[in-house]
């Protein structure tokens, strides 16, 4: 009897998944609407307020439709992960603080828009090394983290 792929759960833990699809190809269809709104070119002290509210925004929405995601590939192709990166390395100070406050998958953006990466070979995939990493990295090119 064949299977009917319409009915199957993709999900690999149904019981922390916030929704589950039925094909692998509609998880797009399940992910809030982000406002792609063309923003004004920032200017001066205002423009960091604007961009640390637009870093606190995508964050939050990101960490919220990503939080029972068993897969990191899936949590770094968010959309609203994608836009953080999409702003430049001007994001950089705020991922940094957001790490330090609580380590999450910032690893791959931070690596994308700092074009380095000072975690050593022997640490990658461990989360609490790959912070203290980053961390550091960040103090010595920005300062204290605000």
């Amino acid at each position: 009897m064949p299977i009917n792929t319409d009915t199957i759960d993709y999900c690999a833990m149904p019981d922390q998944c916030t929704y589950v699809h039925t094909r692998p190809e509609d998880w797009w269809k399940h992910i809030d609407t982000i406002d792609y709104a063309e923003p004004s070119p920032p200017t001066g002290e205002d423009s960091q307020a604007k961009l640390k509210k637009e870093f606190s925004r995508l964050a939050k929405l990101w960490k919220t439709q990503t939080a029972a995601s068993p897969s990191v590939a899936g949590m770094v192709m968010h959309p609203a992960y994608l836009e953080i990166i999409s702003h430049g390395e001007q994001m950089i100070p705020f991922i940094l603080k957001d790490l330090e406050n609580k380590p999450s998958h910032w690893f791959i953006a931070l690596r994308i828009l700092a074009k380095t990466s000072p975690v050593k070979p022997e640490d990658a995939g461990n989360i609490k090394k790959m912070t203290e990493s980053w961390l550091a990295w960040g103090k010595e090119k920005y300062g204290k983290l605000d």
